[in-house]
């Protein structure tokens, strides 16, 4: 069964997990900061 496993991976990696969100939200941050425009960033948090 394919959704235990990924459930599993969520709890055990848990952590590594949050870090690549936050990176993504650090990534994101600095993009804007750079002034590149906001759609082009904002496709991989809505997937």
């Amino acid at each position: 069964n394919g959704s235990c496993n990924v459930k599993e991976l969520v709890e055990v990696d848990g952590g590594i997990y949050r870090k690549y969100l936050k990176r993504l939200r650090m990534d994101y941050k600095k993009g804007v900061q750079e002034g590149l425009e906001h759609k082009e960033f904002k496709y991989q948090y809505e997937l």
